[in-house]
């Protein structure tokens, strides 16, 4: 479940079911505002992450003065 951030609230649900974890009727309005503001949460700051791994990328290929042929081969073994 740690990439719960990825499924749809259903899914999530559905994950947590074969987990044998069931949650009431009740709670699952309350359940679904805090998933989808996490998960929104979550996005945000992956997509933070990935913007400054490209900057510190950049920053370490103008540091070893490297080619653009460099850069995209160093590029595509991620």
């Amino acid at each position: 479940m740690r990439s719960f951030h990825n499924f749809e609230y259903k899914l999530f649900i559905e994950e947590l079911g074969k987990q044998k974890i069931v949650i009431p009727l009740k709670q699952q309005k309350e359940l679904t505002e805090l998933f989808n503001t996490t998960k929104n949460d979550l996005i945000s700051i992956n997509a933070q992450t990935i913007n400054l791994v490209k900057k510190i990328d950049e920053i370490v290929f103008d540091l070893y003065s490297l080619t653009d042929k460099e850069k995209t081969l160093l590029n595509s073994i991620e």
